[in-house]
């Protein structure tokens, strides 16, 4: 039986990872994303280390947020699970606040460190959004 507050969204840039996962789920009025890489639109990660993974990360939440009218300032948490802690997590923070609109409050957020991320990826992210009112 499906859950009739849970609909599954099917968003673009790239091709879902596998048909046991999906990316986007709204519940309600709260929206949810995993899996968010910094791949193109081939599925291929970007290459330029954290910084560049990390904006592209950011435009393909933006991308897939918009199938739901949102963006990144609807953005309540964020989950970030990261490679090489110690050396990857100063260098995401000097782009990660930047990807943001102006004036957008920044949303709560976690840093895990792990061992190792689909397609060797430095951070890969978990996003949960609210609709506006």
């Amino acid at each position: 039986m499906t859950n009739p507050n849970k609909i599954v969204i099917e968003a673009a840039n790239g091709t879902k990872p596998n048909p046991i996962i999906n990316n986007l789920i709204v519940s309600g009025a709260t929206v949810y994303l995993a899996g968010v890489l910094g791949t193109d639109a081939s599925g291929q990660l970007v290459s330029g280390g954290v910084k560049a993974e990390t904006i592209q990360s950011m435009r393909n939440a933006t991308e897939r947020l918009s199938h739901v009218n949102l963006d990144l300032s609807d953005v309540v948490s964020i989950t970030i699970f990261i490679c090489d802690y110690g050396i990857n997590l100063p260098n995401l923070n000097e782009v990660y606040g930047g990807c943001f609109p102006e004036g957008a409050s920044m949303p709560v957020r976690t840093a895990v460190g792990v061992a190792a991320l689909p397609l060797n990826a430095a951070a890969e992210f978990s996003i949960i959004a609210v609709k506006r009112p």
